[in-house]
């Protein structure tokens, strides 16, 4: 999969892992890049010449920064280990309405991410859904990050037509 990224530009993949060996949260900076954020707001001005200042300025809300980055570490049917990271919204969103909840507290919202995405998740049957992105596609030791999980139930007995027991 990773040399079809580099040969091919295949950019999408849906991955089963063989083994999960843990969800991780780590801290990072809880506040947006201002560089990112005015360039971000130069361009939404630019993009829609037919909004007054006000209707932009109502339009651009900045949501709220998750200042953790999770990843899934993992084990692939060759016994390989490797860990991702999780750059889906879901992820994040679910851990803005855990932090709301808990009343501001970010270490229970973190918990409350880890058990659904470790604890809940693996009573199913993962997938990760894999994306590149365009800076690291070409460059990169492996240029996928998990950009969605898929968790249906495992798969129930197949029934044999012939067994009457």
């Amino acid at each position: 999969m990773i040399t079809k990224a580099k040969t091919d530009d295949t950019s999408l993949a849906v991955f089963k892992p063989a083994r999960i060996l843990s969800f991780n949260a780590s801290k990072t900076n809880p506040a947006w890049d201002s560089a990112k954020l005015a360039n971000l707001e130069y361009v939404s001005r630019q993009l829609n010449i037919f909004q007054t200042v006000d209707e932009i300025v109502e339009e651009f809300r900045v949501v709220p920064k998750v200042p953790y980055h999770f990843s899934y570490k993992f084990q692939d049917d060759s016994g390989r280990q490797s860990t991702m990271k999780i750059l889906d919204w879901e992820i994040g969103m679910l851990y803005i309405n855990c932090l709301k909840r808990a009343r501001g507290n970010k270490e229970i919202a973190v918990e409350k991410v880890r058990q659904k995405y470790y604890e809940e998740f693996l009573k199913h049957d993962l997938h990760f859904f894999l994306g590149t992105t365009l800076k690291y596609h070409k460059i990169a030791e492996n240029p996928f990050t998990i950009v969605g999980v898929f968790y249906p139930p495992f798969p129930s007995k197949q029934l044999n037509l012939f067994d009457f027991d």
